[in-house]
Order: C-alpha cells, then structure tokens, then sequence
C-alpha cells in the first residue's frame, strides 16, 4: 500500500518593508507586548479595536451620504 502524500507546504512570497521612526517601533512594539499578553489586557485590546473600526465604518456611512448630497446639488 503506497503511502499517502503530503500536503504541499505553504510558500511564502510577498513581503512587506515598513520604515518607522523609533518613536513608531516603540509604540508598535509596547501594543504587540500588551497584546501578547493574553487575559485582560487581550480583550481591553480587541474591544478597542472593534469599536475604533465600528466607529470608522460609521464615519464612512456619513461621508458617502453627505457625498451624495454634494454630488446631487451640484447636478442640479
């Protein structure tokens, strides 16, 4: 009986640089430690994660509306 084959493996081919200042890294990587923590600082985190991205899809609902009345006005 042959043996089964193996799944192929994941390639990896896209990579990203980013250029940050020190300021930037320390931020990102003060936010990567907390997160990492696990616990209570992990859920504080991802609530306020879901509520800044809750509150920037609320945003872009008002913008295209008010868009839409600019784009209507200006028809007119």
């Amino acid at each position: 009986m042959a043996r089964p084959r193996k799944e192929p493996e994941i390639t990896y081919t896209h990579h990203i640089n980013l250029r940050l200042t020190d300021v930037q890294y320390e931020i990102i990587s003060e936010n990567a430690r907390h997160f990492n923590t696990g616990g209570i600082h992990s859920l504080e985190m991802r609530k306020a994660i879901g509520q800044g991205l809750s509150d920037i899809f609320r945003m872009k609902e008002e913008v295209l509306k008010t868009a839409g009345d600019f784009q209507q006005i200006r028809k007119i």
